[in-house]
């Protein structure tokens, strides 16, 4: 009850509150109609009194002096207005320009998600021969690094082989010395030529393994060992000679043995070299083919890159429409024209003004050339008439003479091919003869290779003994030189 009582005073306090403003607003309406009565009757009393020329003079500065405020104050308008139309057209154009340039920017997007899309189809063929071209890659890597090490194996091997050649060589060499002056060096010869069955140290593995081979070798191993019994030392030749000798064929027969091993181990080496170049070759076909076919994928790649659509933009300034009635204006249907640059139009232009021009020399030289081939056919039928009674003489003629006609062109030709027979003869031999003076002199090369090489090789020998002489002598001098101290460090003592 209290909240409706005060609800109740303050809707009177409201309502007395609009009375009182609705009053006061009628009393100012009041005073406002009463002072604008006051203002036109002065108005009127001060048009009734008569002005003064200062006071139209006064007046009229003042008036001249608002109508230049109002001049410049209306420029100051007009130009304001004009730089608000100006900021306002430079923001409409760039509002244009940004919008043109969002636009591109939406269509370059959507392009490079087709792009995107179609690189993605693509992908996972793009992936697998990437893979395949790589593990091709990987392949030949493998196999060139196994060829590397097989040659080095196999030049580690033919060093071995030219050392042990030289150690042979050597061995030979001492034979040869050992036997000097020998009265018996047929026999030596012979016993140092001779094989033997020697025995080679075996493992307990290689032993148990040989078991069964034993039995089938025992009459082999009999056989030698009679051959060795029947051998004696030869009648006047010494005993220290004899046993050089065999010792020295014993050091051949090792040395031939471990040659023959290399020469396998280098057999065996070059076997895998050729297996390896063949695997190398097959791969690298393998690889050839793949690049082709991942070069094939790129054109097919390209050519669907090529066929999504591209957007140009060109203004209207840079467009003239060259077909139809009128072309100053672009047609509403644009589908059927192309657009081609200026420049291009331009050659296009002069091509045909060239084309005229080759066109117009052509004709020209035909109409010489025409000219020309009618008067070689006249020649030509006035040359054919002369033939024609040649001929007929040359009948009466070979009539006169053979009583027949002759053919002289076949006669011709087997005169030509019996000189070109004997001519050929002729190059045969010549070719024969060089060929064999060729091959004469590559025997010689040969030789000379070989003598080269020997002569090489006794050269490295020689060096090697002058090597070891001046080592010994060396030492001599050095044991010269510490007797005579130890002989002149007595005489002093003594």
């Amino acid at each position: 009850k209290e909240d409706k009582k005060e609800d109740k005073k303050e809707d009177k306090k409201t309502t007395s509150k609009l009375g009182k403003g609705r009053a006061i607003g009628r009393r100012e309406s009041a005073s406002l109609s009463g002072k604008q009565r006051m203002e036109q009757e002065r108005q009127q009393r001060l048009a009734a009194i008569q002005k003064s020329p200062l006071e139209e003079e006064e007046e009229y500065v003042v008036t001249e002096k608002l109508m230049y405020e109002k001049s410049r104050l209306q420029r100051k308008i007009d130009k304001t207005i004009s730089t608000f139309d100006d900021a306002l057209d430079e923001l409409r154009r760039e509002k244009f320009k940004l919008e043109g340039d969002l636009k591109m920017a939406d269509m370059k997007l959507l392009l490079l998600y087709k792009e995107l899309m179609l690189l993605t189809d693509f992908k996972k063929r793009d992936q697998q021969l990437t893979k395949k071209l790589e593990d091709r890659g990987a392949e030949k890597k493998d196999i060139m690094e196994k060829i590397q090490q097989c040659q080095e194996k196999l030049g580690e091997k033919k060093v071995e082989i030219e050392r042990l050649l030289m150690r042979e060589k050597q061995i030979r060499d001492d034979f040869t010395a050992a036997i000097a002056n020998s009265n018996t060096q047929d026999a030596l010869v012979r016993i140092f030529k001779k094989k033997i069955k020697r025995k080679k140290v075996k493992n307990e593995d290689e032993e148990d393994n040989s078991d069964e081979e034993s039995d089938d070798e025992s009459d082999d191993d009999d056989d030698d060992e009679e051959d060795e019994e029947e051998e004696v030392c030869p009648i006047g030749c010494e005993p220290a000679v004899y046993q050089r000798v065999v010792e020295l064929r014993e050091k051949r027969m090792e040395q031939e043995d471990i040659v023959n091993d290399f020469q396998k181990s280098i057999e065996v080496l070059r076997k895998e070299n050729e297996v390896l170049s063949k695997k190398e070759k097959t791969i690298d076909t393998q690889l050839r083919q793949v690049e082709k076919e991942i070069q094939v994928f790129q054109n097919e790649k390209q050519m669907k890159l090529n066929e999504l659509e591209t957007v140009v933009v060109l203004k209207l300034r840079q467009i003239q429409c060259l077909a139809g009635p009128d072309t100053n204006k672009m047609p509403l249907n644009m589908k059927n024209l192309v657009v081609f640059t200026n420049h291009g139009l331009k050659a296009l232009h002069s091509r045909i003004l060239d084309l005229f021009h080759e066109k117009k020399t052509l004709n020209k030289d035909f109409q010489d050339l025409r000219r020309k081939h009618v008067a070689l056919t006249k020649v030509r039928k006035e040359k054919q008439t002369d033939v024609q009674n040649w001929e007929a003489k040359v009948y009466e003629i070979q009539l006169l003479k053979f009583g027949q006609r002759i053919n002289l062109e076949s006669l011709e030709n087997v005169s030509v091919d019996r000189k070109t027979e004997e001519l050929k003869q002729q190059l045969r031999a010549e070719e024969s003869k060089w060929e064999a003076e060729l091959k004469r002199w590559d025997q010689k090369l040969q030789d000379a290779k070989e003598r080269q090489s020997s002569i090489t090789q006794e050269n490295s020998a020689l060096l090697k003994k002058l090597g070891t002489l001046r080592q010994d002598q060396q030492k001599l001098e050095d044991i010269l030189g510490l007797s005579q101290n130890k002989i002149l460090a007595r005489m002093t003592g003594g």
